[in-house]
């Protein structure tokens, strides 16, 4: 109502679930930021055209060391009703997946909270499945581990990817030729700004845009389903 014609920035996910909504007034863009991450940028690169048969995405971390303005058993990743949990929260692995790999369909997938937590909401997700180019993959995520990890395995032909976004490393084995890339000088946090300064410039090119935003709740619904 208010604005018109702006490149509107929205927290992932874009809903807790799937909504009929329209909106056409602006830009609307979900803030997915590990799209701008180098190394997620030079898979994509590198997958483009090629055979993969094998992607695995592993993602841990501890909700408690989260923040350290609140009680994690306070704040809304914990609650159910807040559209907290592991899912949701962690969604930035279904994002940069489809990113790279298109549509998911997944036929197997698992929702549970196994830990300790004082929360009332999963802990944890695994999925897997095909997608359109028969390339399996399996996603797993848990904000459970004080094993803090973000990783990415690839496998295709004459083609093996190993990327650590915790480390900002990545290993690549192309055609029996060994590549080894570090990151010294680059934090995740500056995919924030990356991800702010595409959307200041106007030419949105990496950007999550809505219809994208939108299939990952899709995916979301898919898995929910299955669990």
């Amino acid at each position: 109502k208010n604005f018109k014609n702006k490149n509107i920035l929205i927290e992932k996910p874009l809903f807790e679930k799937e909504y009929l909504v329209s909106l056409k007034a602006n830009k609307y863009l979900v803030g997915y930021n590990l799209r701008f991450h180098p190394l997620i940028n030079l898979i994509k690169k590198k997958i483009n055209k090629k055979k993969i048969w094998f992607y695995k995405v592993f993602s841990s971390s501890y909700l408690p060391y989260w923040r350290k303005n609140i009680h994690y058993s306070k704040s809304a990743s914990s609650m159910k009703k807040y559209g907290g949990g592991a899912l949701l929260e962690l969604s930035h692995e279904l994002d940069f997946s489809i990113y790279l790999l298109g549509d998911l369909n997944p036929s197997k997938s698992m929702k549970k909270k196994l830990s300790d937590l004082n929360i009332n909401v999963e802990d944890i997700y695994e999925f897997s499945g095909f997608n359109k180019n028969k390339t399996y993959f399996d996603i797993s995520a848990n904000f459970f581990s004080k094993n803090k990890a973000r990783e990415i395995i690839i496998e295709g032909k004459n083609l093996s990817i190993k990327a650590d976004l915790i480390k900002n490393e990545m290993k690549i084995i192309e055609n029996n030729k060994e590549k080894k890339i570090k990151l010294k000088k680059f934090n995740i946090n500056k995919t924030y700004s990356m991800e702010h300064n595409e959307l200041i410039s106007g030419k949105l090119n990496r950007a999550c845009t809505l219809i994208e935003g939108k299939k990952v709740l899709k995916l979301i619904e898919k898995i929910n389903k299955l669990s």
